[in-house]
């Protein structure tokens, strides 16, 4: 381990032994979970903004421009509610990714909010083909989970899986 104050490299001690500096092993998934977590704070904010904008407009859409979409108003308010209780999950995962993104002992925290993620965009899917709004741009809903479970996955294994985790009575 390199020392974050002098840059000494030590190996196999707790302390640097040049300056005394107490060294800290960094998660290695922490740069997956950290970035991912900004993107969706970011994401969830422009969608939680663009939702609330839609539904304050919908009763003034012109009927024919609704009528051309072939969807319910109803349904598509239910859409957009959706989206934006999904943004608003996002962004709580968000924040908690930037939080616990050097913090080992939250790994198993992380790991229930990728479920999270893959099983909002399974909901999501799932919506849009019931309407026919299904199209191939909806395998990129799976891109930020990926990378957020990649940095799940090496922290997990850098403290020896998650039966280690459960072994050292983390919750």
């Amino acid at each position: 381990m390199v020392c974050s104050k002098c840059g000494e490299n030590n190996e196999g001690t707790n302390f640097c032994i040049k300056c005394g500096e107490k060294l800290i092993i960094l998660p290695p998934g922490r740069m997956f979970i950290k970035v991912t977590g900004i993107l969706y704070i970011i994401f969830a904010f422009i969608g939680f903004i663009s939702g609330g904008m839609l539904l304050s407009s919908l009763n003034k859409l012109d009927p024919l421009f609704m009528y051309s979409m072939e969807i319910p108003l109803s349904v598509f308010k239910t859409i957009t509610i959706f989206s934006m209780i999904a943004a608003s999950l996002q962004a709580l995962i968000g924040i908690l990714g930037v939080k616990y993104c050097n913090d080992l002992e939250k790994t198993k925290v992380l790991l229930i909010c990728v479920i999270g993620l893959f099983a909002m965009g399974i909901t999501s899917i799932i919506i849009t083909a019931v309407y026919g709004l299904l199209s191939w741009v909806s395998i990129f809903e799976f891109v930020l989970p990926i990378l957020f479970l990649v940095g799940v996955l090496k922290n997990l294994k850098a403290i020896g899986g998650l039966n280690n985790l459960k072994a050292k009575g983390v919750n």
